[in-house]
């Protein structure tokens, strides 16, 4: 296993030095996912599936990258597709909730307005932290539509009397990606 490791960070390093093409210095970069024969699959498939995972995490972690398969990191992922899968029936299934986070003036101690958050209320799991939910809807690319969701909850609340006679004002947090789109 260790002399197979080796040689894959060999590869690595010969196919970061740069190529010339047509007159242009091209870099490669590669990741490399392993699964180790008996320890990490005792047939084919297994070891495949394996190793895929593996790759997934090394380009996780960037380019150039040599991971080897490990049941945790494996586990990881599996959650994080069932969070993935869970959170795209959430906005249908009425599961997130705006709540909105009152901003005071430090001087007056007046309400000068709120800051949208969403909330995740999961049937079975209670509520989901956003620390884990917003990485993941972002890696998918689901976060654009959470956020027009969280835009239309919010533009509902500015439509009420008291949120426009008040002059208050409303933060809502937009992704980057959202940005993007």
């Amino acid at each position: 296993l260790e002399r197979v490791q080796a040689e894959a960070r060999d590869w690595l390093a010969a196919l970061a030095e740069p190529i010339e093409l047509q007159g242009h210095a091209v870099t490669i970069t590669v990741s490399v996912g392993l699964g180790h024969f008996p320890e990490d699959g005792d047939s084919a498939d297994t070891l495949l599936r394996h190793a895929e995972s593996a790759l997934r995490g090394a380009k996780g972690e960037g380019r150039n990258t040599l991971r080897r398969y490990d049941p945790l990191q494996h586990q990881a992922s599996l959650e994080r597709l069932l969070l993935l899968s869970s959170l795209r029936r959430a906005v249908p299934a009425g599961e997130l909730h705006a709540w909105y986070q009152p901003k005071l003036d430090l001087h007056s101690r007046e309400l000068v307005g709120a800051e949208a958050l969403v909330r995740w209320q999961h049937p079975q799991w209670g509520l989901v932290s956003p620390v884990e939910f917003i990485p993941v809807a972002e890696e998918s690319e689901l976060i654009v539509s959470l956020g027009e969701w969280v835009m239309r909850q919010s533009c509902m609340l500015l439509a009420q009397p008291a949120f426009v006679e008040g002059g208050l004002r409303l933060s809502v947090n937009i992704s980057a990606i959202q940005f993007g789109h």
